[in-house]
């Protein structure tokens, strides 16, 4: 497998209203996408971005959705349009990022009358480090049920986040060993973002 030269950190922020320029037919009445969520992997040489959401439960109008890209959080493009099919609750789209940058998304709703939902949000950071960081980081054991140990040079700060980009905790660090207790965390996937004096490296967890 190729060695990873980058981290990923994901942070979400949902269902936030943007300009009136943008969304010129905002409509409360219109609702928006449900449970949106995000994931950044590594697979066949590149960074991929999946964005997930659900329709609301009483949409018989929606038409499509709209999905928005931009790398300044004002600018934004259309990327990709996804039609509506009738009897499907789950939607997905998928991304590339080829360079390390800020990533902004927001998916919209359209309705056959034309109103338009509230977006909801996300943003993506990927960041370059020292590809040697990497190689010098050591997380254990994992799977866990609840205590892991955290090995890297010169760390300064650990933080844990859950899978919709949230930060769960934040750590300062002196030290160059840890021990991290996920107990009250519950089971699931879990992203442990290592700052240390080289960089940021990002691993994933699975807590049982």
């Amino acid at each position: 497998m190729k060695k990873l030269p980058l981290f990923i950190l994901c942070m979400m922020f949902m269902q936030l209203a943007f300009t009136q320029d943008f969304n010129s037919n905002l409509d409360e009445s219109c609702p928006s996408p449900e449970n949106f969520e995000n994931e950044c992997y590594w697979e066949d040489d590149e960074f991929c971005v999946r964005l997930a959401w659900d329709r609301a439960d009483y949409e018989s109008e929606l038409n499509r959705f709209e999905v928005y890209k931009a790398t300044d959080d004002s600018e934004f493009e259309m990327i990709k349009r996804i039609v509506n099919v009738p009897f499907m609750s789950h939607y997905e789209a998928l991304d590339i990022i080829e360079e390390p940058g800020y990533y902004y998304y927001k998916v919209v709703a359209i309705y056959n009358d034309g109103c338009e939902s509230e977006p909801v949000e996300t943003m993506i950071e990927l960041t370059a480090v020292d590809e040697n960081t990497t190689e010098n980081v050591a997380i254990y054991p994992n799977p866990t049920s609840g205590m892991i140990a955290v090995k890297a040079e010169m760390m300064k700060r650990i933080e844990i986040i859950n899978s919709l980009g949230q930060v769960l905790l934040v750590k300062n660090v002196d030290d160059d060993e840890v021990q991290i207790d996920l107990t009250s965390f519950g089971s699931g996937v879990y992203f442990i973002n290592i700052l240390t004096e080289n960089g940021n490296v990002t691993r994933k967890i699975n807590v049982k």
